[in-house]
């Protein structure tokens, strides 16, 4: 993979904060509606008092644009997860990390859907712990509220694509991997005691693709993680450029 251009990197650098500030003004209310409610709402609010107050009519023009620009971002921002991830370098992983024993749990936080029980939920840059289980798949847990936890599991041959990059989230971009695969549910999940989220039975597909993304707090852990996925992906693993 090829290094991300000038303008990728700039416009990344721009959309990470932009999406951290919309994403955090959907998480509080005031007067019983969301920041970001009544920020798409205002401009309409606008138009209506020109409308009342008999202003010129370029005041309405103005007001109803711009409440269709920012519903326009939100959709955006909401539809990209509120991130943006940009791979670099070689993807073809490590051969200097050390493999993650099986069972050991590295500390991360994780952005995606991850699930319990019979629903599931997207987070964001969440503390999550990861774990290598000895039978080749590998097990994502996620505290998305305190003491409460999301869980996603990856079978062994069902992982597609490790990408090394930055996550972009806020005002600093972090080292991050993304990690698509298909998702399956149902009888391997309850070899692991717990109780996960089922596709109808009258799906087409007990499969669905899904992506992932985890940051890491040292770069060890992160390449740790990374060479032993593609370990157990049966990907080549070869020096880091």
């Amino acid at each position: 993979m090829n290094n991300p251009t000038f303008i990728k990197r700039f416009s990344a650098r721009i959309v990470g904060p932009l999406y951290a500030i919309l994403y955090h003004t959907n998480q509080h209310r005031f007067l019983g509606f969301t920041v970001g409610g009544w920020l798409k709402n205002l401009p309409f609010i606008f138009s209506l008092l020109a409308i009342l107050m008999r202003w010129p009519v370029l005041w309405v023009i103005f007001g109803i644009v711009l409440a269709i620009l920012m519903r326009i971002l939100y959709w955006r921002a909401k539809k990209a997860g509120y991130i943006r991830f940009l791979g670099v370098g070689s993807q073809t992983g490590p051969t200097d990390a050390q493999l993650i024993k099986d069972n050991v749990k590295i500390l991360a936080c994780a952005t995606g859907k991850f699930s319990v029980k019979d629903w599931e939920e997207y987070v964001l840059e969440q503390p999550a712990e990861y774990w290598r289980i000895p039978i080749g798949d590998h097990a994502f847990m996620v505290e998305h509220q305190p003491g409460r936890y999301l869980y996603e599991f990856i079978q062994r041959g069902a992982l597609e694509q490790v990408e090394s990059g930055f996550f972009y989230f806020g005002r600093q971009p972090k080292p991050a991997l993304a990690i698509t695969f298909l998702s399956t549910w149902g009888s391997g999940s309850e070899e692991l005691n717990f109780q996960f989220y089922a596709p109808s039975k009258n799906s087409n597909s007990a499969k669905f693709r899904r992506k992932i993304y985890l940051t890491f707090g040292k770069d060890a852990d992160k390449n740790a993680v990374w060479r032993s996925l593609l370990r157990d992906a049966g990907q080549p693993v070869t020096k880091k450029v």
